[in-house]
């Protein structure tokens, strides 16, 4: 990818000042469908560690997944 040049879901959320917490955990989660897809054929432990500031989208987020993909677990962690 040329320096430059970057996609327009990227440039969208970089000027946004969201970055890719705003992606996967903003408002609409509009990356759950895509992840969950993904994920729904694997076998993994996937580690959410430090969530507590985006605790409704990421509730969005895991039930997706874990609807979609049954070999998928996922612990979420705290130090609070």
């Amino acid at each position: 990818m040329l320096s430059g040049h970057q996609p327009k879901h990227r440039q969208r959320h970089r000027q946004s000042g969201e970055g890719l917490t705003g992606f996967l955990f903003g408002e609409s989660c509009a990356a759950a469908p895509s992840i969950a897809a993904f994920l729904a054929n694997q076998c993994m432990l996937i580690v959410l560690d430090c969530c507590e500031h985006a605790i409704d989208s990421t509730a969005v987020l895991v039930e997706q997944i874990l609807r979609e993909a049954a070999r998928i677990d996922i612990p979420a962690i705290s130090r609070e």
